[in-house]
């Protein structure tokens, strides 16, 4: 059945610009981003065929966030910043190199290679960092909803808490893909391990709806998830609950 989403579509935006938001206050190096580079690019040369054929077989089984999200509860991933400081720059650069089948992943990927040589008009992303504010949003210059938004926060044990949101929109709704992720960044050990339990916290709490937004904070700390129902093909009643920062972790007011 064929729906139209650009509704969702316009209004996911507007309330990501609208949002409130984030955290963090360090300021990342390009610096550390270019060592990432180069670590990842000497482990991917040291890829077995294996592991290349598996990265590629995932693009035949539907969506790409589908394939992610079989995939990424058990995947910790390599930061790779050697002894600099670890910003948002770091974190979205070590996620999206882990996950570049979807297209803004890639995108944002190559603008935190080397910023000063980033076309959007052949990547059809544009990016947004806010380096200080610790978040980045790229999002797809169409008329569907393909974003990838991280953002991170300093959590009180001395790790860092970073949170993805992926959305694929198609013109049939019912192919749309969407996903919020969360990992636990551990500067002793510079690795990132997913959080799920606060991934299924999100998709609890909107289980009953039509549809879903999540909306990550730039500036502020509050996770804002807006839901929608249904009326008719066209039109969606929209309410909204706050996923409330204490410091380490998310509790849901609604």
């Amino acid at each position: 059945m064929k729906k139209n989403t650009l509704t969702i579509a316009f209004l996911a935006m507007a309330l990501a610009i609208w949002a409130c938001g984030n955290k963090s206050g360090e300021k990342a190096s390009e610096e550390i981003v270019k060592d990432q580079i180069a670590e990842t690019t000497s482990k991917s040369e040291n890829k077995t065929v294996d592991e290349k054929a598996s990265i590629d077989e995932r693009n035949d089984d539907g969506s790409v966030i589908n394939q992610i999200r079989k995939e990424w509860k058990t995947k910790k991933i390599d930061v790779g910043s050697g002894d600099g400081p670890v910003g948002i720059m770091q974190l979205a650069f070590a996620f999206c190199g882990e996950f570049k089948d979807y297209k803004p992943n890639a995108a944002l990927y190559e603008y935190l290679t080397q910023p000063q040589n980033y076309n959007e008009e052949k990547t059809g992303c544009h990016v947004n960092l806010e380096e200080r504010n610790g978040y980045v949003t790229c999002r797809a210059m169409s008329q569907f909803d393909w974003n990838t938004d991280c953002c991170y926060w300093n959590r009180k044990n001395g790790h860092k808490l970073l949170a993805v949101w992926l959305t694929e929109g198609h013109e049939n709704v019912e192919d749309d893909a969407k996903l919020v992720l969360f990992y636990d960044y551990d500067p002793e050990t510079d690795m990132l391990t997913p959080e799920p339990q606060l991934t299924d916290l999100v998709e609890k709490n909107v289980a009953s709806f039509a549809n879903y937004s999540v909306v990550l904070p730039d500036k502020g700390k509050n996770i804002e998830v807006m839901t929608f129902t249904e009326n008719d093909m066209d039109s969606y009643d929209t309410t909204s609950f706050q996923m409330i920062w204490d410091g380490q972790t998310f509790t849901v007011k609604k």
